[in-house]
């Protein structure tokens, strides 16, 4: 579904392609959480401080986000952003997703 999105769909005015946007890896997540923080765990635009609303995001909630690193045949990876620690679940069971696109 991430990787479907482009300008037009879900509000996005930015001139995206289809193909442009996906989940996060594991690696990502792990460089915008931090288990310093909870409730979210993510850290502001800076990196020196918790995030807060409409620091370079609005409307984070303070649970699971899915990453695209698989954990075996059944799981994936994700973030935990009430506590800022990654873990995996299966696939099939709930989570948020939160797309991204390379800037240029």
């Amino acid at each position: 579904a991430a990787a479907n999105l482009s300008y037009g769909t879900c509000g996005l005015t930015d001139g995206s392609s289809s193909g442009d946007w996906r989940l996060p890896t594991k690696t990502e997540w792990e460089a915008l959480m931090s288990p310093n923080y909870n409730n979210p765990a993510l850290v502001n635009t800076v990196g020196d401080a918790q995030w807060s609303e409409g620091d370079a995001f609005k409307g984070v909630q303070s649970r699971f986000y899915w990453s695209s690193t698989e954990y075996g045949s059944s799981g994936a990876w994700g973030a935990n952003m009430f506590y800022g620690r990654l873990s995996y679940r299966n696939k099939g069971d709930y989570g948020y997703v939160w797309p991204v696109r390379s800037g240029n």
